[in-house]
Parts: C-alpha cells; sequence; structure tokens
C-alpha cells in the first residue's frame, strides 16, 4: 500500500502509515491465531509493520514468540534432531527477543521468554542481563 502511494509521487501521510501499520499488526495477530498454516504469514505482516515504525516492543516480541513456536513445532515433526541445528532454529526468536528488550526491559513476559530462549540456546542456567542492558543503552 505504501508503495503504491509512493508510486503517485506522493509521500503517505502520518496517518496513512499508522493506519496500514495497525492494520498488519491486527491481520499477524489474527494469522498468529490459528498456528502453522498462518505463523510464516503472521511474521511477514508483523515485518512489514516494522517497517513502518521498529519502536513498539510488542510487535517484537509478538514476532519472538511466533518464531519460537514455530521452531518448537518444527522440532515435533522432526524427531531427530541434531541438537546443533536445533539450537540454531532459536537463533531467530533470540534476535526478536533482544531487540524487543533493548526497547523495554521492564515487559516480564519477554524477559521470561528471552530467558527461556537463552537457556535453550546456551544453556545456562543463570542470564545475565546487565550484559543487554549495558549493550542496548
Amino acid at each position: 500500500m505504501l508503495e503504491h502511494v509512493q508510486g503517485m509521487g506522493r509521500t503517505p501521510s502520518f496517518t496513512t502509515r499508522k493506519i496500514l501499520y495497525l492494520c498488519l499488526k491486527n491481520m499477524a495477530r489474527l494469522e498468529a491465531k490459528y498456528d502453522p498454516p498462518f505463523l510464516q504469514d503472521a511474521l511477514q505482516h508483523y515485518a512489514e509493520a516494522l517497517e513502518i515504525d521498529d519502536t513498539d516492543c510488542i510487535v517484537w516480541y509478538d514476532m519472538g514468540c511466533i518464531s519460537f513456536q514455530l521452531h518448537q513445532y518444527v522440532g515435533y515433526l522432526i524427531r531427530f534432531i541434531h541438537f546443533s541445528h536445533h539450537r540454531r532454529r532459536f537463533a531467530l526468536a533470540r534476535m526478536l527477543f533482544e531487540r524487543a528488550f533493548c526497547i523495554d526491559a521492564t515487559f516480564w513476559p519477554l524477559v521470561y521468554k528471552l530467558a527461556s530462549t537463552l537457556y535453550i540456546l546456551q544453556g545456562l542456567p543463570a542470564i545475565p542481563f546487565a550484559c543487554f542492558l549495558t549493550r542496548c543503552r
């Protein structure tokens, strides 16, 4: 939609961009409720929403949750998966959770998911969040 407006030689207004952002975000939330058939579509719509506004911690968190859920689902389908390959598949979820953490480090569901993801990836019982705070600030 933004490309269409820009193709007409006009810059989209703030209101147009905000409406498109909210539509993409809502569409992604609806798609995420239907599990595997629509999870990839949900990730795509969230990514498009982030192109408009990348300051919403919840969007990054929701994308991380979808990525985490998608990787768990794939892991259940492939019973004999190599452990290092399994860990690599959670790297996207980690990156998304870290980005959300940089925006809002006080959102506790995010902190829990980030800790869970880091535990899966690194096997650490305690996660040093201070290093994230110094890297994000």
